[in-house]
């Protein structure tokens, strides 16, 4: 009997009470590195590999089949391993795949549903050269790193991923941004008083307020700064004073100090 044959059988034995669970690959490299693929309809888990591994690795042993000395590894496929089976595509239903065409071509979408003779996927046209006005900030960094590697987003990170915008420049992620900046402290001068900005970014304006800062904590209240990007986009004129713009003032405040 051949070597894979009976690896087989012998995975089949232990799986027996575990139809949840499947062979995906078995590779033998030079009769002496043997390496089992095994997948599940919900996931499998370490103990799952490591079930089969004993198993199979006894009865290797026991029947003296291979006359090496050998390695033995049982595992999942990793998320760079390309789906072979039936049952792998469909448990990846709902997902986004990178898929590789007849042609050579390599396209990514949605799998929307898979059945032996084809695919069904909802194809992402990815928008090259264009400039997105969606607001970001360097906290949305990591999440959109995360999000892109496949890997779950902390929920205590305070950014949130710009993924969505990659894939389509009209999407917007957020209403508003928020900065902080420290004035009077580099270079230190004897005379110096230090002052705390805090801004924030809406899709027209930014609005900033002024406050003293001593012994690192925020002080008096100074000034406010309330520029129109849309008619200013250099920042050259401050209009939080014109009357007209008060109200404007006030909800931005409100917006401001919401995540301060």
């Amino acid at each position: 009997m051949r070597l894979e044959e009976r690896i087989r059988q012998l995975i089949d034995e232990k799986l027996v009470d575990r139809p949840d669970l499947f062979i995906v690959e078995i590779k033998i490299v030079n009769n002496s590195n043997v390496t089992i693929l095994l997948d599940g309809d919900n996931g499998i888990g370490i103990h799952d590999c490591a079930m089969v591994s004993r198993h199979v690795g006894f009865h290797l042993e026991e029947e003296n089949i291979i006359d090496q000395a050998y390695n033995l590894e049982v595992g999942s496929p990793g998320l760079d391993t390309p789906l072979f089976l039936d049952r792998q595509f469909q448990k990846n239903v709902g997902r986004l795949l990178e898929i590789k065409l007849l042609e050579g071509k390599t396209t990514q979408g949605t799998l929307l549903n898979s059945n032996t003779d084809n695919l069904t996927i909802l194809e992402e046209v990815k928008e090259k050269g264009k400039k997105s006005e969606s607001l970001v900030e360097f906290v949305d960094i990591f999440p959109t790193l995360c999000e892109k590697a496949g890997l779950k987003i902390p929920a205590a990170l305070q950014g949130k991923s710009f993924a969505p915008i990659l894939e389509n420049v009209k999407v917007k992620t957020k209403e508003s941004a928020f900065s902080q900046f420290l004035l009077g402290r580099f270079p230190r001068r004897a005379d110096a008083k230090e002052k705390m900005g805090y801004a924030v970014r809406t899709e027209r304006y930014r609005y900033v307020e002024w406050f003293e800062w001593k012994d690192d904590k925020r002080g008096a209240f100074l000034d406010r700064e309330l520029f129109d990007h849309n008619k200013d986009p250099k920042e050259n004129e401050n209009i939080a004073n014109v009357p007209i713009n008060k109200e404007l003032c006030m909800k931005l405040n409100k917006v401001l100090f919401s995540n301060f």
